[in-house]
């Protein structure tokens, strides 16, 4: 039996969809265990072959006792793939006190770009995995960076870390017109510091103010007009309030991308971020800050910028829009293809679970 122990499973997180992409590629009976909360909706997006439980761990001493609950389930012979800091801990004691009798695979969805910037309990995970380093059978990064700044860390080593990438089902493309007066922006993420909205909004103020047409379009939990800290940016910036959509968490967010010629991420730190894959693949232009695998996914050197440097990532856009809206076409027309062939779920899902073969 194959369990796959998650720190979270009620945000529709980076590493949450990931794993319901995953469980869609096999057949096997499976289980997911949350070690905190289940949502009903991320329920929904799993087959029926895989059973789904939570241990609603609230506190240090809850998320202890998980220890002994997944000990409980598990039997010689079993894998568990983990998911995040939280869950990777857990699991690694999960294995100790079943005295090594089970396969385990530690999964890392994080870069360390901006460790200062970490919670205090995430920082604590991260010296706890380094502790532990020497108990799961491989780490899994979805991102090379990570994957570079782990080892370094000392989180893991070069012999038992493993890059796979994340793996995504493509719909059709439909056609962006890429019309410059009229060019439609967009970005996604949860409103925190580790998405540096303000950077996105002061890069792409002075091109809504010359292009008075042009739109942006913004989506993300907490990213709603009764936020007063995002509303204060966008006032700042001068931006015209006419000109920004705000539409919260996304459920559809095909539709979401499909409406969207130039897609931004502003963010400080990320793993393989998973909305700029997307919308690549959605036919989006697409520009990011220097983080995690973004460079990877972009495969476009001159749409990629320093973080938090929100002048250059002005003049990469202008540069672009500059452009005549044909070759604009074909730029964004490459990245689709590049996302398309390199990080499609059915060739992510062979490589992931070859390794408990």
């Amino acid at each position: 039996m194959d369990y796959h122990v998650i720190t979270n499973f009620e945000g529709k997180g980076g590493a949450e969809l990931m794993l319901c992409r995953l469980l869609f590629q096999i057949n096997e009976p499976c289980k997911v265990i949350s070690l905190m909360g289940c949502s009903d909706e991320l329920k929904s997006r799993l087959p029926n072959h895989v059973e789904v439980i939570a241990l609603n761990a609230t506190n240090a001493l809850s998320m202890l006792f998980t220890v002994v609950k997944i000990s409980s389930q598990v039997n010689k012979g079993d894998q568990i793939y983990s998911w995040m800091y939280h869950a990777n801990v857990i699991a690694a004691l999960v294995k100790l006190l079943l005295f090594c009798k089970v396969r385990l695979f530690w999964g890392v969805r994080h870069s360390l770009d901006d460790y200062d910037g970490e919670k205090r309990s995430t920082k604590m995970a991260i010296w706890a995995g380094r502790l532990l380093r020497n108990i799961p059978d491989k780490v899994i990064y979805c991102s090379n960076r990570a994957k570079k700044q782990h080892e370094k860390f000392g989180y893991s080593n070069k012999i038992n870390s493993v890059y796979i990438p994340n793996g995504y089902f493509f719909p059709p493309v439909i056609e962006k017109s890429f019309y410059s007066n009229t060019i439609v922006f967009g970005t996604a993420g949860r409103f925190h510091d580790a998405k540096d909205y303000e950077t996105l909004i002061n890069a792409i103020a002075p091109i809504l103010y010359d292009k008075p047409e042009a739109k942006l379009k913004m989506c993300g939990k907490g990213v709603t007009e009764d936020n007063s800290q995002l509303i204060e940016m966008l006032e700042r910036a001068g931006i015209n309030k006419h000109q920004v959509d705000l539409y919260g968490q996304v459920t559809d967010m095909s539709e979401f991308y499909n409406h969207v010629d130039l897609f931004i991420l502003s963010s400080k730190t990320e793993g393989f971020p998973n909305v700029l894959a997307e919308a690549a693949a959605h036919g989006c232009a697409v520009f990011s800050t220097d983080v995690g695998d973004a460079s990877v996914i972009v495969n476009n050197s001159t749409h990629i910028v320093p973080v938090a440097d929100s002048i250059a990532l002005t003049q990469v856009i202008e540069n672009y829009l500059s452009l005549p809206s044909e070759q604009r076409k074909v730029i964004a027309f490459a990245t689709t293809q590049h996302v398309r062939s390199q990080f499609s779920i059915s060739h992510i899902a062979e490589q992931f679970f070859a390794l408990g073969r």
